[in-house]
């Protein structure tokens, strides 16, 4: 996908197009995630929002199916919603710089999970899924 329509589909001129459905929206002070994602959401593999004010994810996140990469450190989270155990192909969640204190017990249904970054991470030791936990943040 060239990055002009990437930037039409997600409404600023901002985003940047990594490779296939890899979208890097790091540092652009957004409060949530741009609606528009949801429609071509079961293509994304990887979406950096790293250095934004996002508080919260919509239950909508379900709907990004591939994806494998979610990074979310630096951003104002409190929590996260049950949706994110639907998540099954997701390998590698940066949680860093947040202001959670626990995890949904769902996420623990992310086979594919690997390493769980951020202040959190304690709380995912509990869940078998995760094969490695770092504390960072």
């Amino acid at each position: 996908m060239p990055l002009d329509l990437a930037c039409i589909i997600l409404g600023f001129e901002q985003v940047r197009l990594l490779q296939d459905w890899n979208l890097k929206l790091d540092g652009l002070d957004l409060e949530a995630i741009p609606g528009a994602l949801w429609e071509k959401g079961s293509k994304v593999k990887e979406l950096i929002l790293s250095r934004n004010s996002i508080t919260s994810l919509p239950p909508e996140i379900s709907l990004l199916s591939s994806l494998r990469t979610l990074k979310l450190d630096c951003n104002a989270l409190t929590h996260l919603p049950a949706e994110v155990g639907s998540l099954s192909e997701l390998q590698v969640l940066d949680l860093a710089s947040n202001s959670l204190e626990a995890v949904p017990l769902e996420l623990g249904t992310c086979c594919m999970l690997k390493v769980c970054l951020g202040a959190a991470a304690a709380a995912c030791h509990t869940l078998p899924a995760v094969r490695k936990c770092n504390m960072l943040g």
